[in-house]
């Protein structure tokens, strides 16, 4: 008899890969998903513990699966993820911490059977009596997007991250192993493959060495002198996958101004199917916070950037993320970060509080800024990017635009998004079912669309 398993997955699109690799390699012969928790014989969590509030969630879906545990005593449940190696680290990285040492999740939450830290999805699925599979025919998220985690760990120190005490250094996967994915993600339908890692630029880093040169007979030298692939960096990652067959958006995410390649840029000018899209988080512009946050990057690089890439691609939509009230965030550095916005004008534009999480350095600043004031600079700019946002918008009512119609939104509309917009974070299309003679529209979900904007709302665009 067949057992049936639920896996319930948190916190960000790396972790929704590691759940698909679980989901393409378990037997089929032996397991059947399901979505109702109550009906499960097996329910993997797949955890996040970036920030606090994420290990709260996470804590209360752990809670919730005891619960369900106490009535259901043969129920098997695996806990998993960056929660775990959070806690699982706490001993060495964490000394009188609000944290507890990693014993704290097998004492308060006994009725899980087994936790398993990042990087162990092999292990899972062998724990399962499964094969590992470095391809992925079951996807989570969509059938039309998929995400392609193209390395994890970083090597950076910034003051506000716990991404390197949870996964360590900075680790690519292999480029044959991507592109084989890929490969058969494209095969198997997907339209679009968004690159996602702690830093997709950085790509090859840790094979290639932090001062690697590439010659032209294509034989990268290390800062050892020994000589490696010089196809392991991220532009020749990107060309290679742009040329996957049938694939018709390749889109790049989390790239950061310290490891980006320019050429790049050219590269999206000449393949067609690399969006005209690029996110690169620069968190804030004014030096005396980027210093505090160790980014490594002056205002002055990160703004002559932004302009080459509208320069070498005018049509380049760039996204961008920002926090407000890090430690010793004066009233004059929030203000130089609005009057940037102000000015720069950036198509996509993500803001956060900034939260005080044990074990970075901000953690340790005795110069914390207090809820309100976080609350006033982040509804600012908010307010800003609302209104930037709606006047982009309204210069694209009445022109043509390629639109991937991905659900079947409500009876008036579909809805998708544009090669200008990631999923879920981005602004979105609707579209309408009928044209104006009222008949139908016949689309099929999953295709790219050519079609006119008639209208729009801060971060809609409506189309017909």
């Amino acid at each position: 008899m067949l057992k049936q398993i639920c896996i319930l997955t948190l916190g960000c699109p790396k972790n929704i890969v590691d759940t698909e690799f679980i989901m393409s390699s378990l037997d089929k012969q032996k397991f059947i998903f399901t979505e109702i928790v109550e009906n499960a014989d097996i329910i993997l969590l797949n955890t996040c513990g970036f920030l606090q509030t994420s290990i709260e969630e996470s804590f209360s879906y752990i809670q919730a699966l005891q619960n369900l545990k106490s009535k259901k005593t043969n129920l098997k449940l695996i806990v998993f993820g960056c929660l775990v190696s959070r806690f699982a680290n706490t001993q060495t990285n964490f000394t009188n911490s609000k944290i507890p040492n990693s014993k704290f999740l097998k004492k308060n939450f006994p009725l899980i059977d087994n936790f398993f830290p990042v990087f162990s999805v092999a292990q899972i699925v062998e724990f399962l009596n499964s094969n590992y599979s470095k391809v992925r025919t079951d996807l989570l998220a969509s059938k039309h997007y998929a995400y392609l985690k193209i390395s994890d760990g970083c090597n950076r120190k910034c003051a506000f991250c716990t991404i390197p005490n949870i996964k360590g250094k900075y680790k690519s996967e292999t480029q044959n192993n991507l592109l084989e994915d890929a490969k058969t993600l494209v095969n198997n339908g997907v339209k679009e493959l968004i690159l996602i890692g702690q830093e997709t630029t950085n790509y090859g880093i840790d094979v290639t060495g932090n001062n690697a040169t590439v010659s032209k007979n294509n034989i990268t030298m290390n800062e050892n002198n020994a000589t490696v692939e010089a196809e392991m960096n991220f532009y020749n990652l990107l060309a290679k996958l742009s040329e996957v067959e049938k694939l018709q958006w390749l889109r790049i995410m989390y790239a950061h101004p310290n490891s980006f390649d320019e050429r790049i840029l050219e590269l999206m000018n000449d393949r067609k199917n690399i969006c005209k899209y690029i996110d690169i988080p620069l968190q804030h512009i004014s030096n005396n916070v980027l210093q505090a946050m160790q980014r490594g990057t002056p205002s002055n690089k990160i703004k002559l950037l932004l302009e080459k890439m509208r320069k070498i691609v005018p049509e380049i939509r760039i996204r961008s993320t920002f926090i407000v009230g890090f430690p010793n965030e004066t009233e004059k550095d929030f203000q130089e970060l609005y009057n940037f916005l102000n000015e720069f004008e950036l198509d996509r534009v993500g803001i956060f509080k900034y939260s005080a999480e044990i074990g970075t350095v901000g953690f340790e600043s005795k110069k914390q800024i207090n809820d309100g004031i976080k609350e006033e600079r982040f509804a600012k700019l908010m307010e800003l990017q609302q209104a930037i946002s709606l006047k982009k918008n309204k210069k694209l009512v009445g022109k043509k635009l390629d639109i991937l119609v991905e659900t079947d939104f409500d009876d008036i509309f579909f809805a998708g998004r544009t090669e200008f917009d990631a999923p879920e974070i981005d602004n979105g299309v609707l579209v309408k079912k009928a044209t104006n003679s009222q008949k139908p529209r016949k689309i099929k979900l999953g295709e790219i669309q050519t079609l006119t904007v008639v209208d729009c709302t801060e971060y809609d665009l409506i189309c017909e």
